[in-house]
């Protein structure tokens, strides 16, 4: 390869992605278990929304697990996600019998994260209470 010429290889960003509306698609199975998965469309790695993004993701996904997992043992592994690569996404997970209370749990987090500003002292002591 040491002989090959070099090349002006430039990336290009990919195009921004969009959801025009909300979609929902079902696969229907024969298991005990239910699996549900939102995601939406991510701030870029590029803009400073990003910063509020991660820190958001990372307190969803904090208070998902200990509200669905610790509290109601609903689901072994609920998560929020963000997903950072060229065009990010975000998302919410559960696997759960009863997907129906899970999911609620997991949207009434949403919400309170919308809601509520964060207060750090509140975080540090609802995590040492589990």
């Amino acid at each position: 390869m040491g002989k090959l010429p070099r090349g002006n290889y430039q990336p290009a960003a990919p195009p921004a992605l969009t959801f025009a509306a909300p979609t929902v698609d079902i696969t229907t199975r024969d298991l005990p278990t239910n699996y549900v998965m939102g995601s939406y469309v991510a701030p870029s790695m590029t803009t400073p929304d990003i910063y509020a993004m991660r820190v958001a993701s990372s307190v969803l996904q904090n208070r998902v697990f200990v509200e669905v997992r610790v509290r109601r043992n609903l689901s072994y592994a609920p998560d929020a996600f963000l997903s950072s690569q060229r065009a990010n996404v975000g998302g919410i997970y559960v696997s759960a019998v009863d997907a129906n209370q899970a999911v609620r749990v997991m949207l009434d987090e949403i919400t309170r994260l919308q809601r509520e500003p964060l207060d750090p002292m509140k975080s540090r002591e609802r995590c040492n209470s589990i």
